[in-house]
């Protein structure tokens, strides 16, 4: 596309709960990227892309906010903007992002984290628009119990739900976990992590696209960054390739859904250890 060209752009006004649940659902459609606003968010799509498309897709979204039980009123408008190159833009915007009391977060073309704190454990990630570097809450809140965990439970084995760029499963080689496995049914997700893995010299992170039920074997820590009605959907099977007395980490939860997660987890007799939140987020260490 021509830098004198246009392509359609959704803005999206609403309260956080709709625009997570609209924003999971665009990412799953040819968008370009998403920019975060402090009311909501723009979605570029590329061009071929018509009205017709945008409004499909927030057809879909309706429903899907309807079934959530949210009531709440939100806006959506498709307007044209002008080019403008993603890849570039998201460079510039991507910072090295300290985590916890050991993690940091950076890109290849960062300066090396020795001359940023020598401290810190590095964790390089390639960044994507729709895949996790660091910066996201729910993010923050997964690698800060990932350390936790480390650190507490002298845990040998942890396996990633989800892993999108395979940052979870990155940080826990590195903060000590020996047997690591990742899981991530977005075949786009599993050539990410793969190549960050490369990145971060960690090979020996196994990572698949299979379903969650065809992973064999038992962990000491399974984490999943994932929305609410995924974690209910998985559980069954999360639970399953736990050690007994093993913990789960969940992040993903919208504050307002707290409650309802933590009456689940007591329903199934699972142990609340920590909940922690940030930015309208939860995250959460069960046993």
């Amino acid at each position: 596309m021509k830098s004198d060209q246009h392509y359609l752009a959704l803005s999206v006004r609403a309260p956080l709960p709709i625009r997570t649940i609209l924003e999971a659902l665009i990412l799953d459609f040819d968008c370009l990227g998403i920019e975060e606003k402090d009311d909501g968010f723009l979605a570029c799509f590329p061009e071929g892309t018509s009205r017709t498309d945008i409004l499909k897709i927030m057809s879909i979204g309706k429903e899907r906010v309807r079934a959530s039980g949210i009531l709440a009123e939100y806006e959506i408008t498709i307007h044209e903007i002008p080019y403008r190159d993603w890849s570039v833009e998201w460079k510039d915007r991507f910072s090295p992002v300290e985590v916890g009391t050991k993690l940091i977060i950076r890109a290849p073309w960062h300066a090396p984290e020795t001359e940023m704190n020598p401290e810190r454990i590095p964790v390089l990630i390639e960044p994507s628009m729709a895949f996790g570097t660091g910066e996201h809450p729910t993010t923050h809140l997964c690698l800060e119990a990932v350390e936790q965990c480390a650190g507490s439970l002298h845990a040998d084995s942890l396996l990633d739900v989800g892993t999108g760029s395979g940052i979870l499963a990155i940080a826990a080689a590195k903060l000590g976990f020996r047997h690591v496995i990742a899981i991530d049914s977005d075949p786009v997700a599993v050539e990410i992590a793969r190549e960050n893995f490369r990145l971060n010299n960690t090979p020996d992170i196994v990572v698949s696209g299979g379903p969650l039920n065809e992973v064999s074997g038992t962990f000491d820590v399974v984490v999943g960054n994932l929305t609410s009605e995924t974690i209910k959907a998985l559980f069954d099977d999360i639970v399953k390739r736990l050690i007994r007395g093993g913990r789960c980490i969940f992040s993903g939860i919208l504050q307002e859904q707290k409650d309802d997660m933590l009456s689940f987890f007591v329903a199934q007799g699972i142990q609340n250890i920590q909940t922690r939140q940030r930015d309208g987020w939860c995250g959460m260490v069960l046993r």
